[in-house]
């Protein structure tokens, strides 16, 4: 869980001249160590909240030869598997690092090394002597990653705040389309000129390499590809795979050199989480839940955490905020988030982090469950409307293809009359996203929702503000339910086992 800017220098810039205000741009992003490397070719910065083998994981690391240099953010969860299978290969490793195991894991297997990761992560591989790069970016897109490119450089960040430094991220340059789409879908789907013009989002569950003496098109490819097609399997089976996954996805994310809290909500989720820790794991674990009157209103009446600790037998740090120490907390959200968001939640979650942080620097959430699984109340109907609607796409086959799109579109226009503008919207850049989606096998209308609220709609409210949030107080934030395994498990498992009925959820 760190911070990083990587930049291929194509003038001979000295960049090192402003490693001060390069890795002030990554305050945010960890705090307890730094460190930075130049050469000809490149330049690194970095800081790291240091998680796993605090005394030999600082970066940017090298890799025995010194040819191979590596930045990463994030955490390889199956980091130990990994390793005894290369160790098995031939590898020698000087740290206890999931850094080192992913460096070491490219030297042996390439840009294949990828498929084996289990985790969120963005990073950089520079090999010094054939000067080329490998970036990287998770399958589900927890950790951020950034680029921007001109005559003089190349540059990779998972701070928006590091392309600052080049003028990029002011009022003057903002991209009026990603205004549209905050409106509409709480985030920017532009892959190309996310908020800002000439800033780039590297796209999730994709790789990319660059060789400095070729300034060839940036050529991103796909390692991971999410499948909607539905497993006709006995309910016994798909509970028998689902207690699996979630048990395995609990264990690896226990793995770690500092102590863990637990938030617990009431709801189904946190609670699945914190019952599996302590009857299957035995680890010492702190619970904690925050508590304010407004969010109370919006949320499930059901939702009571004092009878699931009282059940688990386990003490909750209960946090409760006044009316201004929330709004307090809700603006120091917005200060840091980098992009807008509309979360006001989010104000819980810094107070949350912030409290966590005096005594633990992991905290396990139930994020993605409602998503995945259709939690929320109200996904019942979407059952109906999938009845009533969808018939036309099952009789055309042709009329299947556009789904996405017309969706994007009908949601614009939606806006644009709301709105009163005239002028019809700029068009999108979200090939990629919409790519993705058209090759995932859907079937439905319940597929793109599944789609869009998990990689779209709450993009940043799961995904990226998480990451910033819990990194500023010096917490790392790991959702059980993220990991990319159940993740496809929800996509193919059939409707039916996650809506009951258009009266009931049971999701």
């Amino acid at each position: 869980m760190c911070g990083f800017t990587f930049i291929i220098n194509y003038k001979n810039e000295n960049f090192k001249k402003k490693n001060k205000i390069f890795l002030e741009a990554l305050k945010n992003r960890g705090n307890d160590s730094i460190g930075e490397y130049h050469d000809e070719d490149i330049s690194f910065f970095f800081q790291r909240l240091s998680i796993i083998d605090h005394e030999n994981g600082n970066q940017p690391l090298f890799d025995i030869s010194e040819r191979y240099i590596i930045c990463f953010s994030g955490e390889i969860y199956n980091y130990i598997e990994l390793r005894k299978e290369l160790i098995n290969l031939g590898s020698n490793f000087r740290t206890n690092s999931d850094t080192e195991t992913i460096l070491e894991g490219f030297k042996m297997k390439g840009e294949n090394i990828v498929k084996d990761l289990n985790g969120m992560f963005s990073f950089v591989i520079w090999d010094k002597k054939k000067k080329t790069a490998f970036i990287a970016r998770d399958r589900i897109g927890k950790k951020p990653l950034f680029w921007t490119k001109n005559q003089r450089f190349i540059c990779f960040s998972n701070s928006l705040n590091s392309f600052k430094i080049f003028g990029l991220i002011n009022k003057k340059n903002i991209n009026i389309s990603s205004l549209h789409n905050f409106l509409i879908f709480n985030t920017d789907i532009n892959e190309r000129n996310f908020y800002f013009n000439n800033v780039n989002k590297f796209p999730k569950a994709h790789f990319l390499n660059l060789n400095k003496r070729s300034l060839e098109k940036f050529d991103f490819k796909k390692y991971w590809q999410l499948d909607f097609k539905k497993k006709q399997r006995k309910f016994d089976e798909f509970i028998e795979e689902y207690e699996y996954l979630l048990i395995d996805s609990i264990k690896l994310r226990l793995r770690s050199d500092t102590a863990k809290s637990i938030a617990i909500s009431g709801g189904v989720d946190s609670s699945t989480i914190a019952q599996i820790i302590i009857n299957k794991f035995q680890q010492p674990i702190n619970f904690v839940n925050i508590e304010h009157e407004i969010y109370r209103k919006d949320t499930d009446a059901n939702d009571n955490p004092d009878k699931i600790t009282d059940f688990l037998k386990q003490k909750v740090n209960k946090i409760k905020l006044s009316e201004s120490e929330f709004i307090n907390n809700l603006n120091k959200s917005l200060e840091i988030t980098e992009v807008p968001h509309n979360q006001y939640n989010n104000g819980l979650l810094y107070n949350l982090c912030k409290n966590v942080g005096k005594n633990s620097k992991i905290l396990l959430t139930g994020n993605g469950a409602d998503e995945i699984f259709f939690g929320y109340n109200g996904d019942e109907r979407h059952l109906l409307y999938n009845k009533l609607f969808f018939l036309p796409f099952k009789i055309m086959s042709n009329l299947n293809i556009n789904i996405f799109r017309n969706y994007i579109n009908y949601s614009k226009k939606k806006l644009q009359n709301q709105i009163f503008l005239k002028k019809n919207m700029e068009n999108n850049d979200y090939n990629i996203l919409e790519n993705d989606f058209k090759n995932s096998n859907y079937e439905d209308l319940l597929d793109l929702k599944f789609y869009l609220s998990l990689f779209v709609k709450s993009e940043n409210n799961n995904l990226v503000n998480p990451d910033i949030i819990g990194l500023k107080n010096n917490v790392e934030i790991r959702s059980p339910f993220l990991d990319h395994r159940i993740v496809s498990f929800a996509a193919s498992l059939p409707h039916k086992y996650k809506i009951k009925n258009i009266f009931s959820n049971s999701g």
